[in-house]
């Protein structure tokens, strides 16, 4: 288990912290670890944590340089990759100070040294050698360096090509001993005068300094010398800056750590649809639907099991090969996951902390240790009883076999009974029919068996709490090519009181099999019927919210058409004022014309009143079934579906709509009506006009071509939204989208996609 969380890492230091995880049984830790999975799960959904796989485990090295000791180049650069995944990951985690206060914990401790990492990134090169831009005192004596090569090597390119060319073995020059040398003939040794280096091992070639560059290379040694304790100056200065920071630097690799197999946890959760368990005080597992971790969730049959809590103690039953072993393996797996903070993979599970786990599952056969079968299960078994105490789970495959039936039933009742006296909780399979009988008598045990169809002669691998459970023995037997003679005898060998008891059992295990699956069928009823009052009554606060909004919208638009109505009152008044002082009025007339405009305002003040009271709803409301008409083309459609923020989807002929509760109407008519030409040419197009175009991995040109024919039957369509892929990358499709959208006059506005629409990799396009 722990290897398919360390397969989910980034770095080699997520890998290593991840295989030593160990599974807790505390409470307070449990819980910890849990909220922190849970906690990157949601951020792993919203977003993803940057790539860190440049993190590098470099504690030793930083460890030597706070001591005084001077790291290597590689050494140096390594640092700075481990800052630089450091600081982004810090700075990713940074908005959940306030809201995922478990992962900052981690978060706080990765260290921000940004002048450190830009020192390092500006003076190291990735092979660990020193940058030019280490210092003006290195780039001036590079400089200088490669301006003396390039005088010695004009040098000796001119005495090569020139009067020495016939002196030398071939037309070159090279380096001896740090000095650059040209290969002469050794019987023109006295033509050439300089320094011998080295010889050829037939002696015939000698390697000399001509003399005409010895004082340039002199000079060249000596730059190289202040070169080199430059570099041994910043390698031992920046050695000492990582030094003074290496608490921090340390202490942040293994927060890092923590962070990446948090990480790792969440991917594993997200790839196997695993929920969060739910955690209770009581020692206990309830799981519906667990699958075996390790088993490909196709092939494998879900279980649904509780023990412990009120149900105490469980004995397992039912056939060989139906999956007896798994079930405890995975209440056992699934103990120890939940410890560890792992998610197991189940529609839900509830957890109350055991104080340990003991398992006795396998053959611990063992010819070195002189232990047979039995006796590996008894090691096994002793050590269960000495160290259980309450709330320990304890899981026994076949307890009480390997041993004669009748004694080893009766060890077996006796370790079960020890160990429910002790507190602890027993999870244990048997095929012993005395083990059966002592389970239903026993308050502090359940029975639960593994289903057989006795039709196929098949396990279900199904498991059936309450049932006592064959073992189907002779079924078994009968499918795996035992003769039914044989199959026969064995019946008549059993007895008429063994076979009426099997018969029994098998018929109460069908009654319990069919019981379960009626109330599997009620609960499956029950849940639907509390899914859908949750929605009405979603969709019912939706309404009384949207009819708040468009009551205080409504009101609005009418306190502000009587303010301009007052106005304009107002403003009459004035006027009617200016034409008495020119005597262009009568009084009687201007009397008149007084009380018209203020019986304006009492009808104004009247319609406000009678608005504000009989207002009811915001627009027309709208169920599943209605017939409707879109405002924008007057196409006839039926609604399939009410959605949230306003969203209707309606069915216009073979297409789905999503339009605003505003852009339409309902219509009395049961059928759309008979079009013209025209409309029938843009329904077509809407039918066949699609709502999504796909251009990653597409040119610009051709991009731009696909673009306009788009959106042009877009357009014709009459459609209202469309969305654009063009992926990520590195933005080019995304600009070319942006650029053609915005010459674009038939486009209203448009936006980067969200959650479940393709993100920075999508545009959603809005028409007029």
């Amino acid at each position: 288990m722990l290897e398919t969380i360390r397969s989910r890492c980034r770095s080699t230091l997520g890998e290593e912290s991840a295989m030593r995880i160990v599974p807790s049984f505390d409470a307070q830790i449990i819980a910890k670890r849990i909220d922190e999975t849970f906690e990157a799960l949601e951020l792993l959904r919203k977003s993803l944590p940057p790539e860190i796989g440049g993190l590098r485990d470099v504690r030793e090295p930083v460890s030597l340089a706070a001591k005084g000791a001077q790291i290597s180049g590689q050494e140096l650069f390594r640092v700075f990759e481990s800052l630089d995944a450091m600081a982004r990951m810090r700075k990713y985690l940074l908005p959940l100070k306030t809201t995922g206060p478990r992962i900052w914990n981690y978060g706080e401790r990765l260290p921000y040294l940004l002048p450190l990492a830009e020192r390092l990134q500006h003076s190291i090169a990735p092979d660990g050698e020193l940058l030019d831009t280490a210092s003006e005192e290195l780039r001036k004596a590079r400089t200088q360096i490669r301006t003396q090569q390039n005088r010695i090597t004009t040098k000796l390119q001119a005495l090569i090509s020139g009067r020495l060319r016939s002196c030398l073995q071939d037309p070159i020059f090279t380096q001896r001993s740090g000095r650059y040398v040209i290969p002469v003939k050794a019987q023109f040794r006295n033509r050439v005068p300089g320094i011998v280096h080295d010889a050829s091992a037939s002696g015939q070639t000698l390697f000399i300094e001509p003399q005409e560059i010895i004082e340039a290379d002199d000079k060249l040694r000596q730059l190289e010398s202040i070169e080199r304790e430059e570099a041994q100056r910043i390698l031992a200065q920046l050695s000492a800056e990582v030094g003074a920071h290496a608490a921090e630097i340390s202490d942040g690799l293994d927060a890092i750590a923590e962070i990446d197999v948090l990480f790792a946890k969440a991917r594993h959760a997200q790839d196997f649809h695993c929920e969060k368990p739910v955690l209770v005080r009581e020692p206990c597992l309830f799981l519906r639907s667990a699958h075996h971790p390790l088993i490909d969730r196709t092939a494998s049959v879900p279980i649904t099991v509780s023990v412990g809590g009120k149900f105490g103690s469980m004995l397992i039953t039912g056939p060989n090969t139906g999956g007896k072993t798994v079930t405890l393996k995975i209440i056992g797996l699934y103990a120890l996951m939940i410890g560890a903070g792992i998610f197991p993979p189940a529609d839900a599970v509830t957890y109350g902390p055991f104080a340990g786990v003991r398992a006795d599952i396998g053959d611990e056969q063992s010819l070195q240790q002189s232990l047979s079968t039995f006796s590996g299960h008894l090691k096994n078994l002793a050590h269960a009883l000495k160290t259980a105490e309450r709330g320990t789970l304890v899981l026994i495959d076949e307890v009480g076999a390997g041993t004669d039936p009748k004694e080893g039933a009766a060890l077996g009742r006796a370790i079960l009974e020890k160990l429910a006296d002790k507190g602890a909780i027993a999870a244990a399979s048997t095929h012993f029919g005395e083990l059966k009988q002592f389970a239903q008598s026993d308050p502090r045990f359940f029975c639960a068996a593994m289903e057989f169809d006795a039709e196929t002669l098949r396990p279900t691998f199904r498991l059936q709490p309450g049932a006592a459970g064959a073992s189907h023995a002779l079924e078994i037997a009968l499918r795996y090519g035992i003769p039914s003679d044989v199959i026969d005898r064995a019946e008549t060998h059993m007895g008429d009181e063994a076979v009426s008891d099997r018969k029994i059992s098998s018929e109460l295990d069908l009654a319990l099999k069919q019981a379960r699956e009626e109330r599997e069928q009620a609960a499956m009823i029950t849940r639907n019927l509390e899914a859908q009052e949750r929605k009405l009554q979603t969709e019912r606060d939706e309404w009384k919210d949207r009819l708040h909004k468009s009551k205080m919208q409504l009101e609005e638009k009418i306190s502000n058409a009587i303010l301009e109505t007052k106005n304009r009152y107002t403003e009459l008044l004035e006027h009617l004022n200016s034409l008495s002082e020119q005597a262009a009025v009568s009084d009687a007339d201007r009397e008149e014309m007084i009380k018209a405009a203020q019986q304006i305002q009492l009808d104004l003040e009247a319609v406000r009143d009678e608005l504000r009271g009989g207002l009811s709803a915001p627009q027309e409301l709208f169920k599943v079934g209605d017939h409707v008409t879109l405002k924008s083309s007057n196409q006839f459609g039926r609604v399939v579906k009410i959605g949230s923020n306003d969203k209707i989807t309606v069915q216009v002929g073979v297409m789905k709509l999503q339009v605003s509760a505003d852009d339409i109407r309902k219509s009395e008519q049961k059928q759309a009506p008979p079009t013209s030409t025209g409309t029938r040419v843009r329904i077509a197009a809407k039918m066949d006009a699609a709502t999504e175009l796909h251009l990653r991995h597409r040119r610009a040109e051709e991009a731009v071509e696909m673009l306009e024919k788009f959106f042009d039957e877009a357009s014709l369509a009459g459609l209202h939204t469309v969305r654009i892929i063009h992926g990520k990358g590195e933005g080019v499709l995304k600009k070319v989208v942006r650029t053609f959208l915005s010459k674009r006059s038939d486009v209203s506005s448009f936006r980067e996609g969200g959650p479940g629409e393709g993100g920075s990799g999508a545009t959603v396009v809005y028409f007029k």
